[in-house]
């Protein structure tokens, strides 16, 4: 049998040279994002499949006109006045499947402790069960 040794280098074009644009950051999808109060410190932590711009959307639509609007952001906006910040959202982390992604949240949620949230995990974290 004869047997080469091959030498392959660690540098590549691809390694040198960012052959792909990176995403906007308003059309990310699969993310965990947190919008806050410009007026107080109240911070909300969700999750979307979705691009984030249109998730971001929905909340900003969401005029808070009924007695229990579907998005705490906007029922917050209503009831205090305040603006929120949508511009200025962080995207705290990303998943390639939504299981994941609900973890995720729910463990930004726990290290966080967000204000403008009703549940504090969206799934349970327990360890043992």
């Amino acid at each position: 049998i004869h047997m080469r040794a091959l030498h392959r280098t660690a540098l590549t074009i691809q390694k040198i040279f960012r052959i792909k644009d990176l995403t906007p950051r308003n059309l990310l999808s699969n993310v965990v994002y947190q919008v806050s109060c410009k007026d107080c410190n109240a911070q909300y932590i969700g999750k979307t499949i979705r691009h984030i711009e249109v998730r971001l959307n929905e909340h900003k639509k969401s005029n808070g006109l009924q007695s229990q609007s579907k998005s705490h952001i906007a029922e917050h906006a209503r009831i205090t006045g305040h603006c929120i910040d949508y511009e200025d959202f962080r995207v705290l982390g990303q998943a390639n499947s939504d299981k994941i992604l609900l973890i995720k949240e729910s463990l930004y949620k726990a290290k966080h402790k967000p204000t403008l949230n009703n549940n504090l995990t969206s799934v349970p974290l327990n360890l043992f069960t």
